[in-house]
């Protein structure tokens, strides 16, 4: 089969002074960790930081990088995509994917090796921090046993994972985790569905045909506004009016309709010398929902929340109450089951139906394994930020 082929390193360097050094070298990505780095950052708290500052599984908005998000998609990637119910599995996701799993596997390794492990620092998270830092009480991780095979750490592990999902789902909407309602509770939790301490967590383009539109032609590569010649042209609309003076006779002929809609739905604006864009925030949040689909309304400035809300009034925006982003929702429901994408690997259900190959030995349960870990991480990193958020309003 045709495609791109991508190569990736990733290592341990003991003398090596920064924390990491990525190199590109014959279609090959190699990320080098910093041994010294490495071991002055093995406290719980800190090995939890590394996966945003290192690894950088979220963004700098608290939205996960991993998911397949479509913008990724070449061209003749999105004109093979397999339907609508197929997981948009593009060469940047594969790379993304690779990239995380191998970051997992070589930091749970190097744990080991110094007497601990992923799975101990979701227990410390749950069971310590939590309390200490945000005064809740009652989560509970528990890890699997040293000497359990990978299989059974499997089973364990998303045991445990849909445990923790009934657990926090129950104190966001109780206000405490009673222990006697979680032994009684018989409701499994949709991924979409595992609500959040804070109203309106997220904002979302509706199917208004404007804010459609409008992304297409701002940010889409097979927008008709991005080039006009040679000297003036961009990526996107955006690139192209940022780094150059474009007058609006500038445009061909043919263009000008779409730069009249931008006009009129007031995000272009015309100067005596040039065509702006009125708002550079709300430019901003555009492309945050362009790139990820949602925009985590709590972290952004008030002068963003004020474009936000104004979108929202006009109704291309819609906010939302849920601890996961649609995108990041898919990105578990890809891996864990297959309620939404016929290619979902369905691992959850694998491993606690017992339904996993005959054939398949413990190299194949210890990737699965690994993959197990790095989605309760992206959990811990999710439910981190919303008591983050919650108790920084709380305060104010």
């Amino acid at each position: 089969q045709g495609g791109i082929a991508f190569g990736l390193m990733v290592s341990i360097v003991d003398e090596q002074e920064d924390p990491l050094i990525v190199t590109e070298e014959d279609r090959t990505t190699k990320f080098a960790y910093g041994r010294k780095w490495l071991d002055k950052n093995r406290e719980p708290g800190a090995i939890i930081s590394t996966f945003i500052t290192l690894f950088q599984f979220v963004d700098k908005n608290s939205i996960l990088s991993l998911p397949a998000y479509r913008h990724e998609l070449g061209v003749f990637e999105r004109i093979t995509m397999k339907g609508k119910d197929s997981y948009p599995v593009g060469v940047a996701f594969q790379f993304k994917e690779t990239a995380s799993f191998y970051q997992t596997l070589m930091y749970d390794r190097y744990l080991r090796d110094h007497d601990t492990n992923l799975e101990e620092v979701y227990r410390w998270f749950f069971s310590e921090y939590l309390k200490n830092a945000h005064e809740v009480d009652g989560l509970i991780y528990t890890p699997s046993t040293q000497a359990s095979t990978y299989l059974e750490k499997c089973r364990h592990v998303f045991a445990e994972m849909d445990s923790i999902i009934k657990q926090y789902s129950l104190f966001v909407e109780n206000g405490e985790l009673d222990p006697e309602l979680l032994k009684i509770s018989s409701e499994s939790y949709a991924f979409a569905d595992i609500p959040s301490l804070l109203d309106n967590k997220y904002a979302y383009a509706t199917d208004n045909i404007d804010i459609q539109s409008a992304l297409h032609l701002m940010f889409s590569d097979q927008s008709s506004i991005t080039y006009i010649n040679e000297d003036l042209k961009g990526k996107d609309l955006v690139e192209l009016i940022t780094n150059n003076e474009v007058k609006y006779g500038d445009f061909q002929h043919y263009q000008l309709s779409a730069i009249d809609k931008l006009i009129e739905l007031n995000i272009l604006s015309m100067t005596p010398n040039a065509v702006i864009f009125r708002s550079k925030k709300q430019v901003a949040m555009l492309h945050k929902l362009f790139k990820v689909g949602a925009i985590n309304y709590n972290l952004v400035s008030p002068e963003a929340r004020t474009e936000i809300d104004s979108m929202i009034a006009k109704e291309w925006l819609i906010t939302k109450n849920s601890l996961l982003t649609k995108e990041e929702s898919s990105l578990f429901n890809y891996y864990l089951n297959q309620k939404d994408f016929g290619n979902g690997l369905d691992l959850r259900n694998k491993y606690l139906h017992g339904s996993q190959g005959s054939g398949d030995d413990e190299t194949e349960h210890y990737r699965t394994y690994i993959i197990a870990i790095e989605l309760l991480m992206l959990l811990v990193l999710k439910i981190n930020n919303d008591f983050f958020i919650n108790d920084s309003f709380n305060e104010a």
